[in-house]
């Protein structure tokens, strides 16, 4: 409820005149995900969260689940596929949710699961196996779980279905 009450708050500022809803509605609706993972909501004027929700947009507009790349994947070296301009996008996404990952590390405790993060890492810790996939919360995931995490992040975009 607290995100539907800062929309319409952030709905007031435009004072019945017309304006470009979409980039207001996708950051609300990734800070009520956010929310779920991250435990907190992002102020919508935060930079860091800007940048995020930016790069999520490049993101969707550059993918194409059903692009040849994902089904042969030796084409990733030619231009035309902007694997590049992917991988960047990828660096920008993961430094993000790293920081706020860094921070859950830091403040973990295994009495108070706020979040998916804590929830994840409450696993891991009981788990305590070194070679799972409940390891692979780190910058270093291979590029097969990334193309996993694409298509499935493409399947969930936010104001594709409206």
């Amino acid at each position: 409820m607290e995100e539907i009450d800062c929309l319409m708050e952030r709905l007031k500022h435009f004072e019945n005149k017309p304006f470009d809803i979409q980039d207001t509605l996708n950051t609300s609706v990734s800070n009520v995900i956010c929310s779920l993972l991250f435990g907190k909501r992002f102020d919508y004027e935060d930079s860091k969260f800007k940048h995020f929700i930016v790069s999520l947009n490049k993101l969707f507009l550059t993918i194409n689940s059903s692009s040849p790349v994902f089904i042969f994947p030796i084409l990733r070296f030619l231009p035309i596929f902007n694997v590049d301009s992917i991988r960047s996008i990828y660096r920008d996404i993961d430094a993000f949710t790293m920081e706020k990952i860094k921070e859950h590390r830091l403040n973990f405790n295994e009495s108070n699961i706020n979040d998916f993060i804590d929830a994840f890492l409450l696993e891991q810790s009981k788990r305590d196996v070194q070679d799972s996939t409940y390891t692979g919360m780190n910058s270093e995931t291979s590029q097969g779980n990334k193309l996993t995490w694409e298509s499935r992040v493409q399947s969930c975009r936010p104001l594709d279905v409206c």
